[in-house]
């Protein structure tokens, strides 16, 4: 089965918007793909087509049929294991590979449409773009939503890069001045590998966002970064005994141009006993859905509150850091990996000092590269 990430024009190094890093992007929820549907999404100024055969398997395929160029995600259709072309019924299997043709004749031995690499994680469907066409080198992997609310989404157009979107995660100083958190303490430090970014860290933050008088809650924020296209965080609020994960997917549609996917999921409740009195005898499901309307509110809130910045800002190469920023130079560094058509090797170079090493967890000021 050929396979290959979608094709990107090299640019100058420096110029971050001219490059699409090396990532898996979520082009959308597997349940917006039923079987026998035929969806069209945008991915690196290009239009993937996903469709889903009658026995459920996923593919995501250049829209433009091999035969004579018709876009399969403009009439065509859902055949059994197949998708079938508009113009003239020429059939593809989930491989792109040319089966059948609307004339009952022999396919064309050389018809064959070029499928990219994806995969289905906890009700997402992601796509791998290579930056330099290299197949995928790092996993996004599963997570267990046994016991969990089904996570609510919204999807946002945003002037931004995967690059600056994921760098809040590692922008310490931004945190109590654009969102107003306070007491911000480092769990454990930002640890660095091919592919994949964490940091652990803690805060307090208003209960009602924007009311810091009505009291703040301490929460624990645990952060995994895959790629620069997925960012999930698992938060630990000990005070209410709640368990939720909040996502930001920035899938990069067109230069400068962002479909940012905001997420937010929580485990649900078996006993209320730890919250207010009067919140004790609301019904568990209702609950359980008022609590996923107001968490999803007020994460979008907090996330909408970067995109005034985001918007006017431009690319700084290099910013000059002091301390306080948190480790955004070992942040840039890290991100070297996933622009091999100009820096090198996929997976080389996440840092000074090597995977994980001890010198990429606080920049104290220094330079990023």
């Amino acid at each position: 089965m050929e396979k290959r990430s979608l094709p990107l024009a090299a640019d100058h190094a420096a110029n971050l918007y001219a490059h699409v890093p090396s990532a898996w992007y979520v082009l959308g929820r597997s349940k917006e793909v039923r079987p026998g549907q035929v969806v069209t999404k945008r991915l690196a100024g290009k239009d993937v087509v996903l469709f889903r055969t009658q026995s459920g398997v996923l593919s995501a395929i250049d829209p433009y049929c091999a035969h004579m160029g018709a876009h399969l995600g403009h009439g065509g259709c859902v055949k059994g294991e197949t998708i079938e072309c508009p113009f003239h019924a020429f059939r593809f299997d989930v491989n792109g590979k040319c089966v059948a043709t609307g004339y009952g004749t022999p396919p064309p031995p050389r018809a064959k449409n070029t499928t990219y690499e994806l995969c289905e994680r906890h009700g997402q469907i992601l796509v791998w773009h290579g930056n330099a066409g290299e197949p995928s080198w790092f996993e996004v992997p599963e997570v267990d939503t046994t016991g969990w609310m089904e996570a609510a989404f919204e999807v946002a157009p945003l002037r931004g890069h995967p690059q600056e979107t994921s760098e809040n995660s590692v922008d310490m100083g931004h945190l109590p001045i654009v969102h107003g958190y306070a007491d911000i303490e480092i769990l454990r430090e930002l640890r660095c590998e091919p592919g994949y970014l964490s940091v652990k860290y803690a805060m307090t933050r208003p209960y009602i966002p924007g009311f810091a008088d009505l009291g703040r809650l301490y929460a624990e924020f645990f952060i995994h970064v895959y790629g620069l296209g997925y960012s999930r965080v698992e938060v630990w609020v000990p005070e209410v005994g709640l368990r939720s994960r909040h996502m930001v997917f920035a899938t990069p549609v067109e230069r400068e141009q962002l479909a940012l996917h905001m997420g937010f999921q929580f485990e649900k409740y078996k006993t209320l006993d730890r919250l207010p009195r009067a919140l004790r005898r609301i019904p568990m499901g209702l609950f359980h859905r008022a609590l996923l309307h107001a968490g999803m509110a007020s994460y979008v809130h907090d996330v909408k509150q970067d995109f005034h910045i985001w918007q006017n800002k431009r690319y700084v190469h290099p910013p000059q850091l002091a301390v306080g920023d948190g480790p955004v130079g070992a942040y840039r560094r890290w991100c070297k990996q996933f622009y091999p058509s100009v820096n090198g090797p996929a997976g080389a170079d996440v840092g000074s000092g090597g995977v994980g090493g001890s010198d990429l967890s606080n920049d104290g000021g220094a330079a990023a590269e």
